[in-house]
């Protein structure tokens, strides 16, 4: 089983992330009225990668960590958010962000085994430790993908784009096993 012993033996845990979010209900209140300030612009900076860091909603933390629930979210958007795309955005996430939690209530095993049998144990048996390091550095010789796995490692965070990219990067190009990146991740 896994252990905190097993994991500081397989990962290096020491805290080097930089620009990491304050946390709490008073930050997640602060970067929501931010956010709700700048919601306009937020479809036109949400998928770009160079505009992402500072064009997404910045509230996923706040969100993962319950410092603020989907439904104070969706409440405030709809109380102080103005009329626009930016606002039907941010609500449909939250509609995704509901409908993958209770995908995981209803099949648990989602996240520990592939939904497709045929790739279960796609690559399980390969592990190439140089290609492995490679990529967790930011070292691939894909500059997107060097790129975004540098700001994980340095901030903790990608957009899901870049996650899914980085995530597809690490099984179908470099034919590793997918467990290992996630675990990463």
């Amino acid at each position: 089983g896994t252990t905190v012993e097993r994991v500081e033996a397989d990962f290096d845990v020491t805290p080097a992330k930089t620009d990491v979010p304050e946390g709490g209900t008073l930050a997640g209140n602060a970067r929501l009225s931010t956010f709700l300030d700048e919601i306009r612009s937020y479809p036109g900076s949400v998928a770009p990668p160079a505009k992402a860091e500072d064009g997404t909603s910045g509230l996923s933390p706040y969100l993962a960590f319950g410092a603020l629930s989907p439904r104070q979210v969706y409440h405030r958007l709809q109380a102080d958010a103005p009329a626009c795309r930016g606002r039907e955005m941010l609500v449909s996430r939250l509609y995704w962000n509901r409908h993958y939690h209770q995908k995981l209530a209803d099949w648990p095993g989602w996240t520990g085994r592939s939904v497709n049998p045929d790739f279960r144990d796609l690559f399980r048996e390969r592990r190439d430790p140089d290609v492995d390091r490679a990529w967790r550095r930011g070292q691939t010789g894909f500059p997107m993908v060097d790129a975004a796995m540098r700001a994980l490692v340095e901030t903790g965070w990608l957009t899901f784009r870049m996650r899914a990219l980085v995530a597809t990067v690490y099984v179908y190009v470099l034919k590793q096993w997918w467990r290992r990146g996630a675990d990463f991740m």
